[in-house]
């Protein structure tokens, strides 16, 4: 949702979108993620399947 920050990635703090983008990079289609997110000002979890990025 517009306004969510991930702050967690299979419970591992997340510093920053290198991050995010090195630890996604070594997951495949069909894996599965537990993102933690802030969203407005409440914390909260949920987990992911991986799909392949869409085409632009």
């Amino acid at each position: 949702m517009l306004g969510d920050i991930i702050i967690s990635i299979n419970a591992q703090p997340v510093s920053g979108i290198e991050y995010i983008q090195r630890s996604l990079s070594t997951a495949t289609r069909g894996d599965s993620v537990d993102l933690g997110y802030a969203r407005g000002g409440q914390l909260a979890s949920v987990k992911v399947k991986l799909a392949d990025r869409p085409r632009r």
